[in-house]
């Protein structure tokens, strides 16, 4: 007969289980507790009182957060439960199970410091041989806000809006004067509370926008959440996020912005990549959306080769044979020759104070010249006597970068711009189903999305450290030896990947 061993319902049972026995020593969650005790979190430790319970130290808390984010786990619900449930989340947590609510405001409280989170995981990087930024690739791309489209409203249907709420809560109020005060229903008390909150949120965005006549939309949810088109061409509330990466992928600069375009970004990336790196960029790749003269005009003052196109650089405009383009410039003797085979000569110098910028201007010598073209028709619109052509003084900049990229070498540079740092956004965005902020407020933001980028970074680390260890190499003057799993990585301090370098 068979024998089984003891079993009794109710009975209690102590198990002793080694959480750490279960997980491989190269599992993701292990490096990123190894990784973790090495940080400075002395920022973060001042901010807790010697008085009351005992908090959870905050490197514990960092190790739950950043594995959330690296398997796409952002909630503070689903953090708290992952950590009740799951054996990677538990091993993080020491078995404490933080609630959803010391989770969010730990990452409240902290966004601050994140950072100098950032900067401290992308040195380690960078001591890993990792995060090279000589060639830095910059990009943008749209994330929505956590605020409702139906929310952004002007001016005018605010005040609309306005009105029927105070309408409503006079009727509100005026019902509840008729009834004695031991009959008055709650449920006409919450809606009046709910309805005097709504008013004066309401009232807020419109003195917002008085102050702002620039600013023609606001979100009553989210007040930082621009209005603007997203990469699918639909408009909503998105904020405009900016990286920077190497060939690599290990994102070297980020940050948020509420401009809808990213004519202005490129400057300020570049400038956080020495920042943030200390090193000097040699290589610039970036889309046609960051060719403008200032972002041109610094990349050459500060020795960097650019590879950003401007756009319509290689439009034809073979509808058009008398535009800009046609007309041919003679660098040497500074004139320009029209389609018609005319010479234009520079008269005169203008600036546009708005935008800060001087053109040199160009035209025919003879008023007669353009009178008398047969093409005038063509050329010139109605009431235009002469044709004048303005160039920016920065146009060499322009042409310069024309002839660069679109040369054979030039080509073949740009397209190293495209896989880099459009995974990244691939990652994020599809993997990981990073489509939304979860936070509100433009800093809050920021820091959501500097989390979601030192994540990124940690697991390209994890995997340096695991490929390095796992190749082979001399040691102590024996037969190359194979290094498996059995090698205790988190035991593996940074400084010792300065002497071994992983080629």
């Amino acid at each position: 007969m068979a024998t089984f061993k003891k079993y009794e319902i109710g009975e209690i049972h102590p198990v002793v289980i080694d959480l750490g026995s279960h997980l491989a020593e190269e599992h993701v969650c292990k490096q990123i507790e190894s990784i973790v005790s090495e940080l400075d979190t002395s920022s973060l430790e001042a901010n807790y009182k010697s008085i009351g319970q005992n908090a959870l130290h905050p490197k514990l808390m960092l190790s739950v957060i950043f594995y959330g984010y690296t398997e796409g786990i952002r909630s503070g619900r689903k953090l708290s439960k992952a950590c009740e449930e799951n054996i990677p989340f538990i091993y993080l947590s020491k078995g404490y199970s933080p609630k959803k609510s010391a989770l969010n405001d730990f990452r409240k409280d902290n966004c601050q410091h994140f950072s100098d989170l950032f900067i401290q995981v992308l040195k380690k990087c960078m001591d890993a041989d990792l995060a090279d930024p000589s060639l830095s690739i910059v990009d943008g791309s749209k994330l929505e806000s956590d605020s409702s489209k139906r929310h952004t409203k002007t001016k005018e249907k605010y005040e609309k809006w306005q009105a029927h709420l105070l309408a409503d809560i006079a009727s509100l109020q005026s019902t509840l004067e008729k009834l004695p005060l031991e009959e008055e229903p709650q449920t006409i008390k919450k809606k009046l509370k709910a309805k005097t909150g709504l008013e004066a949120k309401v009232k807020d965005a419109i003195e917002v926008l008085d102050k702002k006549p620039f600013q023609k939309h606001i979100n009553l949810t989210d007040p930082d959440a621009p209005f603007m088109k997203g990469k699918k061409g639909n408009f909503g509330t998105n904020y405009n996020i900016q990286i920077a990466c190497g060939e690599d992928q290990v994102i070297t600069f980020c940050d948020v912005i509420t401009q809808g375009n990213d004519k202005s970004q490129l400057v300020p990336s570049l400038k956080g990549i020495i920042n943030n790196t200390h090193k000097e960029i040699k290589t610039v790749l970036a889309d046609a959306d960051y060719g403008t003269f200032d972002s041109l005009a610094y990349m050459a003052q500060s020795n960097m080769v650019g590879y950003v196109p401007y756009r319509d650089m290689n439009t034809p405009f073979k509808d058009q044979p008398f535009h800009t383009v046609h007309f041919v410039y003679d660098q040497e003797n500074d004139f320009y020759t029209c389609p018609a085979g005319k010479q234009l000569s520079y008269y005169h110098t203008s600036e546009d104070k708005k935008r800060k910028q001087f053109f040199r201007q160009y035209r025919t010598d003879l008023l007669q010249t353009c009178k008398q073209c047969p093409f005038r028709d063509q050329c010139l619109p109605n009431k235009v006597v002469r044709r004048v052509i303005k160039r920016e003084t920065r146009q060499h900049l322009r042409d310069e970068m024309k002839q660069r990229l679109n040369s054979d070498p030039g080509r073949q540079m740009y397209r190293k711009r495209l896989h880099p740092i459009e995974s990244f956004f691939g990652h994020i965005k599809h993997n990981l189903r990073y489509t939304r902020f979860m936070l509100r407020g433009l800093q809050k933001v920021k820091a959501e999305f500097t989390l979601i980028c030192l994540t990124y970074n940690l697991r390209k680390l994890i995997a340096k450290l695991i490929r390095f260890l796992t190749i082979s190499w001399p040691l102590n003057g024996l037969d190359t030896v194979k290094k498996h799993n059995q090698i205790v990585i988190s035991n593996l301090s940074m400084n010792f990947l300065k002497h071994f370098k992983y080629d």
